[in-house]
């Protein structure tokens, strides 16, 4: 399996310096410079300490970038992942360190703050309502298992997501619905 790291570039990295590094971390490795980033294949097999390693570096010489991991079979794959990953791998992220699942769920999460008072309406700070809608997604949306869990007899529950429904137009019982529901509370 082949790897690589995907740096963004920064006017703080010094490329000799941070080359003179990668030496001494990784046995092969290829450095490239892409346009806004730089790619470093290798075959290092620990990504934490590949992490952690990289984390030090960039707080001793105060290198301000993110940092993405990923793994490719061949070059034409790393060319389409890499096409996918630079679209949304930008200076927007709240951490510094990433790999595919990371990334992703930051970007279906990131900004839907704004979203949830709009969605949830009234629904935005009640707990309790948050939580019986997290049971019920959790349980696949089914009605006796989750008024189960809740300790409710499943018409209460089925009342109450009517009534979610009612106020916010939108159906937990619905599956597009429901994953956009789920997102905005998880």
């Amino acid at each position: 399996m082949n790897k690589y790291i995907l740096l963004t570039k920064s006017n703080d990295i010094d490329i000799s310096l941070f080359n003179d590094f990668l030496k001494d971390l990784l046995k092969n490795y290829e450095l490239l410079t892409l346009n806004d980033y730089f790619l470093i294949k290798h075959q290092y097999q620990d990504d934490k300490e590949l992490e952690d390693a990289i984390n030090s570096y960039m707080f001793d010489v105060e290198i301000n970038a993110k940092v993405f991991f990923g793994t490719y079979q061949n070059d034409a794959e790393l060319d389409d992942e890499l096409f996918v990953i630079t679209k949304y791998f930008n200076n927007s992220l709240k951490d510094i360190f990433y790999d595919k699942k990371k990334l992703l769920s930051e970007y279906l999460t990131h900004d839907l703050d704004d979203f949830k008072s709009i969605v949830l309406k009234e629904y935005s700070n009640d707990f309790d309502m948050q939580n019986t809608l997290k049971v019920f997604f959790l349980n696949n949306m089914n009605v006796l298992k989750s008024s189960k869990d809740l300790y409710v007899h499943r018409n209460t529950l089925i009342n109450k997501l009517d009534r979610f429904k009612e106020k916010t137009g939108y159906d937990p019982k619905d599956f597009k619905d429901a994953y956009l529901i789920y997102s905005l509370i998880k």
